[in-house]
């Protein structure tokens, strides 16, 4: 679809479209306006009930695929990288904006040094559909200086339209495992197993998109019930993946671990709480958690987490009383 004479390598955006009706339009928008337009666009309809296809931009090619049956995001970018005809892919939600030089950005970045990247890394601004409120939100400056790759993706979680993917890379790692094993941190659980790889990878501190804020994502979840389960996934991940975390590393396993332990305690799951804090000290001495405190840290270091628990929350161990 390129305006300009075919180049290599080149760039398939992979949409995934479920009912975002106008939304669609103005991401299509925000991509049809690029200085330089991508090789390839594709928009996966995942059995949505109001359909893309109105609202396609006049005059801009793109491909729609749609699905009968939903299949969740991972399976729908699985799908159009695996069809897709170019050598580097893109999945970006139907409701993420553009910014006018993406697309110019990121051939760059690939050319540069001739090296095929395996990933691109590029920063975004977080903002609710009129203006910004996060600025370069995904804090991206820490790699390669304040972190290794695989040190922020066990920490972070990266956002489907901050990464430009070779294609044959992501193929080979088998992408995004199904919904039913992964209904959220999905990209947590992708980008962990990507990272352990060691690939080559280039990091763009420029914001190059804007991720939508919604009523129903974790970034506005005020009950922490979304946050919660995310943490939860991000440890399983975290877990299927152990016997190939450098032993440097263990810490930031650990705090995992213990972090998810203490969201199960204060809910009153105390035995789940004890099985996390188990696992764990297994792994070696136990990192400072500054969010606990000395005293918390010091009580963790000598009885574990399960006693300083205990002692900073014991009504937690009261039995609930059954109304009748």
């Amino acid at each position: 679809m390129s305006k300009f004479c075919s180049s290599t390598p080149s760039i398939s955006v992979c949409i995934t479209y479920h009912n975002e009706s106008g939304w669609l339009y103005e991401c299509l928008l925000s991509l049809k306006n690029q200085t330089r337009l991508p090789d390839e666009v594709l928009v996966f309809d995942d059995c949505s009930n109001v359909r893309p296809e109105k609202f396609i931009p006049t005059g801009m090619n793109v491909r729609i695929i749609r699905s009968e049956k939903n299949i969740g995001q991972g399976l729908a970018r699985n799908h159009m990288f695996a069809i897709s005809k170019c050598q580097y892919v893109h999945a970006h939600d139907a409701d993420d904006l553009f910014s006018n030089n993406w697309c110019e950005t990121i051939y760059k970045e690939i050319n540069l040094n001739h090296k095929n990247p395996d990933l691109i890394i590029s920063e975004y601004n977080k903002f609710n559909g009129q203006n910004i409120r996060v600025y370069a939100g995904g804090e991206f400056l820490r790699i390669g200086t304040e972190d290794s790759l695989l040190q922020f993706c066990m920490k972070e979680n990266f956002v489907p339209s901050a990464v430009v993917y070779r294609r044959e890379f992501f193929l080979k790692l088998g992408g995004y495992k199904p919904r039913e094993a992964y209904p959220v941190s999905e990209d947590f659980e992708l980008h962990l197993r990507m990272a352990l790889e060691n690939p080559v990878y280039k990091v763009i501190c420029q914001p190059l998109t804007l991720q939508r804020w919604r009523k129903n994502s974790s970034c506005r979840d005020n009950n922490g019930e979304m946050r919660l389960e995310t943490l939860i996934l991000c440890v399983k991940a975290l877990q299927e993946h152990a016997d190939r975390i450098p032993e440097n590393l263990k810490p930031l396993y650990q705090r995992k671990l213990i972090h998810l332990g203490k969201a199960y305690f204060i809910r009153g799951k105390i035995r789940d709480a004890d099985q996390l804090f188990t696992q764990a000290a297994a792994l070696g001495k136990l990192p400072f958690i500054y969010s606990f405190g000395p005293r918390m840290n010091k009580i963790a270091s000598i009885f574990g987490y399960s006693a300083a628990f205990r002692l900073r929350y014991p009504w937690k161990l009261i039995p609930k009383k059954r109304l009748l």
